[in-house]
């Protein structure tokens, strides 16, 4: 644009100077004519014929610059106006690009607002959903406490009912070896009865006792085989008892005062046994261990069988 700008000056300067010299060579040819003319007009016709053709080429040469100066003058004009024009142009074309950048400045700043508006939308966004997570990892972090917590109750639990049990177990064998140790005695105090009530036919038979010792010998075999179906009833009562509190402990978990009680039994059946084993004897028909309790009374029916043979003996 700058350079356009001095292109154009420098015309104007050079159509300046070429018309400035063309009126000065007119002036002073002009001027030279006419002071040739006023100093010859005295001269003969050879000489007015002479400045005649001088002025005709003069006025040949000024037309001739006249008509150079007029065409300069016309492309001056045009070369104005199309410099004007293509200001005119570059103007309006200036105009347009300013008008064009303002709508894009405008576009980018709406651009620029909207994509910043987006943004903050995004960021509020980001922002909630981060304390949504943030609350979710404290809620996850609390279940997990409360997981571990129910873990570590559930393993205390299990470890108790491992216990429990544990010592279910002892008394259920305990109890089993109580049981066998009833069985055996059971079957063994029948024997002996059934071997008292053999030497009873015996001695029936041998010495013919009379109605009245027989009824007597009769009512003490039966006060003291009631008496052990008694002790039978009893023991066996209880041990129902037991396998009904172990059943029920080994469905549902047993309460402390129910642990203390079966373990209260347990190490009493634990102990039976060492009492038991210090306490045996020998059955006097048989000679083999048994229960001090069914001992006992064997041998108190051995007793009145032998103390009444006796004194059958004495008698006879």
């Amino acid at each position: 644009m700058t350079k356009q700008q001095t292109k154009k000056n420098y015309s104007l300067r050079k159509l300046k100077t070429g018309t400035a010299s063309v009126a000065v060579a007119l002036t002073v040819l002009g001027a030279g004519f006419a002071n040739q003319t006023e100093v010859k007009a005295d001269s003969n016709n050879s000489v007015s014929v002479n400045n005649e053709a001088k002025e005709k080429s003069s006025e040949d040469v000024e037309r001739h610059y006249l008509r150079k100066l007029d065409q300069e003058h016309k492309e001056h004009q045009k070369e104005k106006q199309q410099q004007q024009q293509e200001q005119e142009e570059r103007q309006k074309n200036q105009e347009q690009l300013e008008r064009k950048y303002q709508r894009e400045v405008e576009k980018r700043y709406q651009e620029q607002q909207q994509k910043q508006q987006q943004l903050e939308a995004e960021n509020q966004k980001l922002t909630e959903a981060n304390k949504v997570s943030e609350a979710s990892r404290k809620g996850l972090s609390n279940d997990l406490e409360a997981s571990r917590a129910a873990k570590k109750e559930l393993e205390a639990k299990h470890q108790k009912l491992e216990a429990d049990h544990q010592v279910s177990e002892t008394s259920r064998k305990g109890l089993s070896r109580d049981l066998e140790a009833s069985r055996e005695a059971n079957k063994k105090v029948t024997s002996e009865l059934t071997q008292a009530k053999a030497q009873l036919s015996a001695l029936e038979e041998s010495k013919k006792l009379s109605e009245k010792e027989k009824a007597e010998l009769q009512a003490k075999l039966d006060a003291q085989g009631k008496a052990l179906k008694e002790q039978l009833a009893k023991q066996t009562e209880e041990l129902a008892k037991l396998r009904a509190e172990k059943a029920a402990g080994s469905k549902t978990p047993a309460t402390k005062p129910a642990n203390k009680e079966r373990s209260g039994r347990a190490a009493q059946t634990a102990t039976r046994p060492s009492q038991n084993k210090g306490m045996r004897s020998q059955l006097p028909s048989t000679g083999e261990a048994a229960n001090p309790f069914f001992t006992a009374a064997a041998a108190t029916v051995m007793v009145s069988a032998g103390m009444l043979a006796l004194k059958r003996k004495e008698e006879n």
